[in-house]
């Protein structure tokens, strides 16, 4: 006959949260809001240059305007330079643009 010995349960729901952590995927890297839109207006400009004689460039810009960050108005967008303007929810106005086949972004500062 063979002797089976049990853990406490306690201790075996302790080794079993420890396995899946060590089992379960990492989380995905958090992405800083500012830089996807960035690499949104990037595939835009991407695309914008081999489909411009056949799409619409409103849609573009509807589209750029989901992908800024959360909370940003006063959209506005355009094709030369390729750039896009809007107000962060703190109230500064911002841009992101393609520059010399570069995505570039910082704070509009008025003089």
């Amino acid at each position: 006959m063979t002797k089976v010995s049990t853990l406490p349960k306690d201790k075996v729901a302790s080794f079993l949260g420890a396995m899946a952590k060590q089992l379960a995927p990492p989380p995905p890297p958090v992405q800083d809001p500012i830089e996807k839109a960035a690499n949104f207006l990037d595939m835009l400009a991407q695309r914008w240059a081999d489909e411009k004689e056949f799409e619409d460039f409103a849609d573009y810009q509807k589209a750029m305007a989901k992908n800024l960050p959360e909370g940003s108005t006063d959209v506005k967008m355009t094709k030369r330079p390729f750039e896009v303007r809007y107000t962060d929810k703190e109230g500064v106005r911002r841009f992101i643009r393609i520059q010399r086949n570069r995505v570039v972004w910082g704070q509009i500062v008025k003089k």
